[in-house]
């Protein structure tokens, strides 16, 4: 079998290199192709696994900037993955971007994801280019945070209605309320240069 390992991105801006990633899928040929794109992609630091709860414990999980998982986990399910990295608050790890990878795009799969706590979605097959959006966009575009009575992650709503009034309208803030404590440091570490 060959493996390509030149997956570089033309006009790259950020240095990959200086995040960590946890890379949880069940199937080995999927994990070893993923590590693969993200060290084309100049990652250095990879921790990669295959079940999912032992992905949790803290010296796998604990200090990692980004998650990249599958909907197909074991012995957990993807949705009790993610929970469970979400009810680690006040934990700086509460509040990794977990970007989730699925072969089924159906808007219900989709949903339950994200009202699990994902922070991206890819719809498989994935390809570098495409991995390396969703990371830079998950970088770029941080979601403020909602801590409620039964959810706690990013703000499912890419957008704010203005004219929606019902009772559980969000404000229009000028800056989300930052509920990491100034602890995330994705964006900086990322910066090329």
């Amino acid at each position: 079998m060959m493996v390509i390992t030149d997956f570089t991105v033309p006009g790259a801006a950020y240095d990959l290199g200086k995040l960590w990633f946890l890379v949880v899928n069940e199937n080995p040929h999927m994990l070893r192709l993923l590590e693969s794109m993200l060290r084309g992609l100049g990652v250095t630091r990879i921790s990669a696994m295959r079940d999912a709860e032992a992905a949790l414990v803290p010296e796998n999980i604990g200090g990692v900037d980004i998650v990249l998982s599958d909907w197909m986990l074991a012995p957990i399910s993807s949705e009790e993955f993610v929970r469970r990295i979400r009810a680690r608050k006040p934990d700086q790890i509460s509040f990794v971007p977990i970007i989730q990878m699925s072969g089924s795009t159906r808007i219900s799969d989709v949903e339950r994801l994200r009202d699990a706590g994902v922070t991206e979605f890819i719809g498989l097959p994935v390809s570098p280019k495409l991995l390396y959006e969703r990371i830079v966009y998950a970088i770029e575009h941080p979601r403020p945070f909602i801590d409620a009575p039964a959810y706690f992650g990013p703000d499912r709503r890419r957008k704010t209605r203005k004219t929606y009034s019902g009772k559980d309208r969000r404000l229009n803030l000028p800056d989300p309320v930052d509920l990491s404590g100034g602890k995330t440091l994705t964006h900086d570490l990322a910066k090329a240069g």
